[in-house]
């Protein structure tokens, strides 16, 4: 009996199961960085921006086990933007699930606060940007301040579809870059036992 191919949705589903519980521990970081005035904003844009980078990183690291494993290291560029693609998706829609949890059952007070919570860390920024001397900055920061007061509290299951929606979006343009570098043959060759003799 010969064994059943793996298939990129496979893959993904299977995948989804590690990259999702660690798009909901990014929300958490995330909400931590807002929720803490006392940080710096230099400390509050590395917390926030790291985990992310580290999260695509790991995401194109899955889609290359995915090529040497279940492709014999060949991967069309459609084929690599594919499997990226069904990466995010699923883990996206792990991650949803598990924000939605959170959210109705957890954290109850999370979405009536989150938008006052942004407002005052943009208020911060528009301060910072005075201080460089960039009024236009600063004014944006400061519309963008306003409209997150006067945006109305969304439901956690509106929440738990923004995020998905924002992270699969994110995921197709980025899977883009991921199916170029996959597609390559010479860089991305492994070293076997042959040509290491040769």
């Amino acid at each position: 009996m010969t064994e059943q191919k793996t298939t990129p949705v496979n893959f993904a589903m299977q995948t989804g199961l590690y990259l999702g519980p660690i798009g909901f521990v990014i929300f958490l970081i995330d909400y931590f960085a807002v929720s803490t005035p006392q940080l710096s904003l230099s400390l509050i844009s590395l917390i926030m921006v790291i985990p992310k980078i580290a999260y695509h990183v790991g995401t194109y690291q899955f889609a290359r086990q995915f090529k040497y494993k279940h492709m014999s290291g060949k991967l069309s560029l459609f084929d690599g933007w594919n499997v990226s693609v069904l990466l995010y998706f699923f883990a996206s829609l792990i991650s949803g699930i598990i924000e939605l949890s959170y959210l109705t059952y957890f954290d109850k007070t999370f979405l009536q606060t989150i938008n006052p919570k942004l407002s005052t860390l943009l208020l911060r920024f528009e301060e910072y940007a005075k201080l460089g001397q960039n009024p236009e900055l600063a004014n944006n920061f400061k519309d963008l301040a306003k409209k997150m007061v006067e945006m109305p509290a969304l439901t956690p299951i509106q929440w738990a579809f923004d995020s998905m929606q924002q992270s699969v979006s994110i995921g197709i343009v980025t899977s883009l870059i991921f199916g170029i570098i996959l597609s390559r043959k010479k860089a991305e060759a492994l070293p076997t036992q042959n040509n290491i003799k040769e």
